[in-house]
């Protein structure tokens, strides 16, 4: 006999699942989807929340761990859950575009995953050797919490740096790596 393993549900997917199933207006709906996602992308990449201004995060790095990013992957597919259910025809020309450009996007980065563009993680262009800099650079610095943060981001620089030699070294097993030449100035 074969066992057949189900992971268990993230609260994100829990999330859209439920929001999939509730029975507001197609509209209030669409709207809590884009809370949602807005949320789960600003946890989900605390560098892109430091960014934008999102509070609260400034001490945290992405997890990149290969668990955490087939994870994310498979949470890709929740958002199609919730919108499936909603009538665009009923949602107004406002939010019928943000339905579809939500959608395109959800729908391509589900597509988009089969490249495994997480082992390129470095190129002539980023990578930890630099963003890690630019991060420090750009983070808030106007109150001790915020050089607290400053701080925590650079005692889990060590795990940042293990996880993109590990992504870097499955990218050679499964032979997809930047071209040597446009890593030829990328420092050793």
């Amino acid at each position: 006999t074969t066992a057949t393993f189900t992971l268990a549900q993230t609260p994100y997917e829990r999330a859209c699942n439920q929001l999939a199933a509730d029975k507001r207006p197609d509209t209030e709906r669409l709207q809590e989807l884009f809370k949602l996602n807005w949320d789960y992308v600003m946890h989900e990449s605390p560098e892109f929340a430091t960014e934008v201004g999102y509070p609260g995060l400034n001490d945290r790095w992405s997890d990149n761990s290969l668990e955490a990013i087939e994870r994310r992957k498979r949470e890709a597919h929740a958002p199609i859950k919730v919108l499936n259910p909603i009538n665009r025809t009923r949602l107004g020309a406002a939010d019928q575009l943000n339905y579809d450009l939500f959608r395109r996007g959800a729908e391509e980065t589900i597509e988009g995953a089969r490249f495994k563009s997480e082992f390129l993680a470095i190129n002539q262009m980023g990578g930890v050797q630099q963003s890690a800099a630019q991060m420090l650079e750009i983070a808030p610095n106007k109150t001790v919490k915020d050089y607290e943060d400053m701080i925590a981001r650079l005692n889990a620089l060590p795990t940042v740096i293990d996880q993109t030699l590990v992504l870097l070294a499955k990218g050679l097993e499964s032979g997809i790596t930047p071209p040597r030449i446009t890593l030829r100035d990328v420092p050793q």
